[in-house]
């Protein structure tokens, strides 16, 4: 009898088997059209396969989330979700079997990287189990990597030793209709004599199953962010009228509406004219991711204030104090203006008792419509919370109530900072404690209660003056991992031998780290901080020296 060799089979009758199974349509999930903030549990569905996202933390064990990868662009799927849960698994239910399955994946690991198990289930029995360990991409954090897996299933487990994992571009093959696959390998092996055909059909069926999973990854990868060119470390604030003095910084949130503003875009206000007079600068800049700067807002009042912020809506909010002359003799008492995402102006908050001076400005939003806006008045030395609603869309906002929830803080004029008293405000949300930024006596207090409050708290408690690392601080920001930025003007207290200082405080008030953003005093004033997500931060903070805003990534462990 003639033995016919695998290799001529595979000639003759391969091409069938092969074209059967790959003539199935991967269907892909990238995410990227999910809303930033989704959480699990949701269903997708792709060329007909849905896919249902679940895990042990839910509701919110993991969240649609901005890459910040290499090979994961666009949107990914990772944890933490809002339910801020770590080391969670995820699991991937689809409502038809497959018969391959890939994905890339990144895994928070700062040191050893670890690795990542995709494992494969019919229903309760497991099918398959594979895993990964990825690798730093150049000029990336984080390990990265692929993995692949073929069978037949309709359930994936993914889990990893590392406390929070992502995951994009999720490519399904659906099993083959079973005739279609039978017919597919009973050609196959036909002329096999018969000690050989269980052998042969085995290695052959396991060696279709592999090309499916390698053309998975072959035809569905998605297009990779370049690396180059670089974000701009530094990029000028200085618009087309000459405004100079940058004061208030403020990012633009991952989840806007379309329009003007985009994501990870950055906003500085300017607080003087091109005559450099303190009080009447009109201007709010943007600065695109790329470093490009352009004119996002023109006042019709002057004097822009680092009282700047910005609502998941694309709403920005900017306070100014005025002067006729750049002096404190004729500073006014300002208001606060509510501009919409493209620019134009929606309206004002003007009240004598409430807005004298808008300073610095807080935001936290409830996540239903609804916001607390703190503005500092260096004025009067107060602390008001104005409650606001709106609406998604970012057309309509309305007041709902207002209360000074802090006074009693020191404040003068002064002839070069203009004004000193509450400047800076950062919210801690979780522990409801509004933290205040006093220029006029090198201190930063904390109002306990400041969300629920319905009468004045004074001033707080002192949380730390610190004489030697305080010099006029005007800015604040509280950062994810608890500690605070103070943004030095040199306002008061100058120090030579620590000009332009952005400091690093505990909020037990224990000195932390310092660092200068100019080698003169003067020089620093707006702050602000992006998170980014697993320990990384974007820090931007402008040096009004120069008339630079200042960006860096940085990631805390």
């Amino acid at each position: 009898m003639k033995q016919l060799s695998f290799s001529r089979i595979f000639g003759t009758f391969g091409i069938a088997a092969l074209s059967c199974i790959t003539m199935q349509a991967a269907s892909t999930f990238n995410f990227d059209n999910d809303a930033v903030g989704t959480n699990t549990q949701f269903t997708d569905t792709s060329n007909g396969i849905s896919a249902t996202f679940l895990s042990p933390g839910d509701p919110g064990g993991f969240s649609i989330q901005p890459s910040i990868f290499q090979a994961l662009s666009g949107n990914a799927l990772g944890d933490p979700g809002s339910a801020g849960t770590q080391g969670l698994s995820l699991e991937i239910d689809f409502n038809t079997n497959l018969s391959a399955l890939s994905l890339v994946f990144a895994t928070a690991d700062f040191g050893t990287a670890s690795p990542l198990t995709l494992t494969a289930y019919e229903g309760s029995s497991q099918k398959n189990s594979v895993s990964a360990t990825g690798i730093v991409p150049a000029n990336f954090t984080f390990p990265e990597g692929e993995l692949a897996i073929s069978g037949l299933f309709n359930r994936v487990v993914i889990s990893s030793p590392a406390p929070d994992f992502a995951i994009d571009n999720v490519a399904a093959v659906a099993a083959p209709e079973p005739s279609t696959l039978l017919l597919g390998l009973s050609l196959s092996v036909m002329g096999l004599i018969p000690l050989r055909r269980r052998f042969f059909a085995k290695r052959y069926a396991s060696a279709l199953l592999s090309v499916v999973a390698l053309s998975v990854l072959s035809v569905t990868a998605k297009a990779v962010t370049p690396v180059f060119p670089l974000p701009a470390s530094s990029v000028s604030t200085v618009p087309a009228n000459g405004d100079v003095n940058p004061y208030g910084v403020a990012y633009v949130p991952t989840n806007v509406p379309a329009g003007v503003l985009q994501k990870g875009d950055v906003l500085v206000s300017n607080f003087n004219n091109a005559e450099n007079l303190q009080g009447t600068g009109t201007t709010i800049v943007r600065i695109s991711q790329s470093g490009a700067q352009s004119l996002f807002y023109q006042s019709p009042v002057v004097g822009l204030s680092a009282a700047l912020g910005i609502l998941s809506n694309g709403m920005v909010i900017v306070g100014n104090l005025p002067t006729a002359d750049g002096t404190s003799a004729t500073a006014r008492a300002g208001s606060v203006q509510i501009i919409d995402r493209n620019g134009h102006l929606l309206g004002s908050l003007i009240s004598v008792t409430l807005v004298d001076g808008p300073w610095g400005l807080a935001v936290h939003e409830n996540g239903n419509g609804t916001a607390q806006l703190f503005i500092s008045n260096v004025l009067s030395g107060t602390v008001v919370r104005f409650n606001l609603s709106y609406d998604a869309g970012g057309e309509t906002i309305a007041l709902s109530s207002a209360v000074t929830i802090g006074s009693g803080f020191t404040h003068r004029g002064d002839p070069a900072a203009l004004e000193l008293g509450p400047s800076g405000l950062a919210y801690d949300a979780a522990h409801d404690i509004l933290y205040v930024a006093s220029s006029a006596d090198n201190a930063v207090y904390a109002l306990n209660g400041a969300g629920a409050a319905t009468t004045s708290l004074g001033t707080g408690t002192l949380v730390f003056q610190d004489v030697v690392h305080l010099h006029g601080p005007l800015d604040l920001v509280l950062t994810p991992t608890g500690h605070l930025l103070v943004a030095n003007s040199d306002g008061s207290n100058v120090d030579p031998n620590q000009p332009s200082e952005l400091v690093e405080f505990t909020t037990a008030g224990a000195f932390v780290a310092q660092f200068s953003v100019d080698p003169n005093n003067g020089g620093a004033f707006g702050l602000n901080m992006f998170n980014v997500g697993w320990g990384t931060v974007r820090v931007a903070a402008v040096d009004d020296n120069a008339n630079l805003l200042r960006l860096w990534t940085t990631v805390l462990q």
